[in-house]
């Protein structure tokens, strides 16, 4: 898992990055009162930082998406907001 700062958001595609390097990635999110911000941190599988498709992330009790069952799923994202920790799954249609 690899913890990023929102440093850009256009449109769909945020901008994240780490003290070495900017990664972009398409998102969509759902089940949330409000949106990711600038400044705001995801914890996110390194795997997912290559795909080149719109990932969308909801609520962990949401029937889209497999169950996480560990904290290493690759399906699961960490969105820190303040000092709130929001854990999320992939969503799939």
């Amino acid at each position: 898992m690899k913890k990023l700062l929102i440093k850009e958001i256009c449109n769909f595609t945020y901008y994240l990055t780490d003290k070495e390097k900017t990664y972009s990635l398409k998102l969509e999110f759902y089940d949330l009162n409000k949106d990711p911000q600038v400044g705001d941190v995801i914890i996110i599988n390194e795997e997912l930082l290559k795909e080149n498709i719109l990932l969308s992330f909801g609520a962990l009790n949401s029937e889209y998406g497999k169950n996480i069952k560990d904290s290493h799923d690759k399906d699961l994202m960490v969105l820190i907001v303040g000092n709130k920790k929001i854990y999320l799954k992939r969503l799939y249609g």
